[in-house]
C-alpha cells in the first residue's frame, strides 16, 4: 500500500487512528501476516522477519501488530484502499481499472513495480498502488479524464506498454478479476495461440451449454 493511499486515509476521520501507529512518513507499507495456534511461535517468526528486513536494508521501521486491536487500524485502511481511491476522483477525472490486476512472479515484483511506475511517470499519470506481494499481484488504477481525447489516447499507449512489461516478465494482465473488454484484446499475445484457442473452445462449449 503506497503513500497515495496513506495520504488519502489521513484526510478521513474514520482512519485517523492509523497515524497513532505509524513511525515517520513512510512511502509505502508492506503487510506480512502469520497465522497459527502458538502465539510464542508466531512472535518468534515476526522477530525473524524484522531481523531479515533490517539486515537487508529494507525500509526504516518494522511495526509488530500482535493483537487484533493493534492490527485493526492498519487492516482497516488496507481493506479500504479501493474505496479511498474511488472517493478521491474529482469531476470527470476518475481512477480507472484498465491496467489493474496484473501479476508477475513475486521474485520480479520489486523491479516490475519500479518499471510500472516509470511508465506512469512518463505519461504524468497519478495512481495508488496496492496489491498482494505474495503472489505478485498489483491493483493500480491511474486517474484519467475520459472527457479529454488526449487522455483516452494516453490510456491506450499505457495499456500497451504495461502489456509488454507483463509479457516480458512472463506474467498475466488479469490475475484475480477477469479480463473484461479492456484487456481481453491482449490475451492471444499474452498466452500464445495454442492456449488462447483452447480458451476459446472452452468458452464456446460453456456458452452452448447455457442455451
Amino acid at each position: 500500500m503506497d503513500k497515495t493511499i496513506l495520504d488519502l486515509s489521513r484526510q478521513k476521520i474514520e482512519y485517523a487512528d492509523l497515524g497513532n501507529h505509524l513511525v515517520g512518513d513512510p512511502a509505502a507499507l508492506l503487510f506480512v501476516s502469520f497465522s497459527g495456534d502458538d502465539e510464542a511461535e508466531l512472535a518468534g517468526r515476526l522477530d525473524v522477519v524484522a531481523d531479515l528486513w533490517e539486515r537487508n536494508g529494507h525500509g526504516y521501521h518494522t511495526l509488530k501488530a500482535v493483537t487484533a486491536a493493534e492490527q485493526t487500524a492498519l487492516l482497516k485502511v488496507r481493506k479500504s484502499s479501493l474505496g479511498l481511491l474511488m472517493a478521491a476522483g474529482e469531476g470527470t477525472r476518475r481512477p480507472l481499472a484498465f491496467i489493474e490486476d496484473t501479476a508477475v512472479a513475486p521474485e520480479h515484483l520489486a523491479e516490475y513495480t519500479q518499471r510500472f511506475k516509470e511508465v506512469l511517470d512518463e505519461h504524468r499519470l497519478e495512481a495508488g498502488f496496492y496489491g498482494h506481494c505474495s503472489v505478485g499481484c498489483l491493483h493500480i488504477r491511474p486517474f484519467v479524464d475520459l472527457s479529454d481525447p488526449a487522455q483516452v489516447e494516453t490510456m491506450r499507449v499505457v495499456a500497451e506498454k504495461i502489456k509488454n512489461l507483463v509479457r516480458e516478465y512472463g506474467g498475466v494482465n488479469s490475475s484475480e478479476h477477469g479480463d473484461g473488454l479492456a484487456r481481453s484484446q491482449f490475451n492471444r499475445e499474452i498466452f500464445g495461440d495454442e492456449l488462447y484457442e483452447a480458451m476459446r473452445r472452452v468458452k464456446g462449449c460453456s456458452t452452448r451449454g447455457t442455451r
